[in-house]
């Protein structure tokens, strides 16, 4: 939901330093939630596990003390990743498009993935090239944030569900009583007695 308000059509470039040593300027592809989207980063919201998202300062060009970078305070310099994450830019320099990935090992690596091809959006474009969907798929959850929230979301799936059932059955009662119909029998026999 956050990407999609951030960036609705997959689109939105940002410009700022490339995270390559070897670059200069770059042109990211807005995806507020890739740079920490691994579930122990993330948080709950009535019961639902939801990602960690970088706030507008993560483009900065340097890192400022005391500037939070993301919601969850987890990113703590611009243009930088955490285990799990990732960040797609363009290096403007060459029209390549690259990715700083940190899936596995204990440090983040780049990889070039060329000029892009395809008719949709520049985030489809990444995605089928670096099988996005694939990857979340198989990676499955594991960690001991996202189990809580599971079990956390499932205590709240249950009482929500009770809660609804009341409502129901209180929305049944209020059609089957019909106040109006009861108001006007009142005074029609009121009227007749008289």
């Amino acid at each position: 939901m956050l990407e999609m308000l951030a960036d609705p059509f997959g689109n939105r470039l940002v410009s700022g330093k490339s995270p390559h040593p070897e670059q200069g300027q770059a042109r990211f592809l807005v995806e507020v939630a890739d740079p920490s989207e691994a579930e122990e980063f993330g948080y709950t919201v009535n019961g639902l596990l939801v990602s960690d998202f970088f706030l507008p300062r993560f483009y900065d060009p340097v890192t400022v003390p005391g500037t939070r970078y993301s919601f969850g305070g987890h990113i703590t310099a611009p243009r930088t990743i955490l285990r799990g994450g990732y960040i797609s830019w363009e290096d403007t320099a060459t029209g390549d498009w690259w990715q700083q990935t940190w899936f596995e090992g204990k440090q983040p690596t780049f990889h070039r993935l060329g000029k892009l091809s395809g008719s949709g959006s520049i985030r489809e474009a990444i995605d089928a090239q670096t099988k996005t969907v694939s990857r979340l798929a198989a990676s499955g959850p594991s960690s001991k944030p996202y189990l809580a929230a599971r079990t956390l979301t499932a205590r709240v799936k249950d009482s929500t569900g009770a809660q609804a059932d009341k409502w129901r059955a209180e929305i049944e009662r209020l059609k089957g009583a019909n106040p109006a119909a009861k108001a006007f029998k009142t005074k029609a026999k009121g009227k007749k007695a008289k």
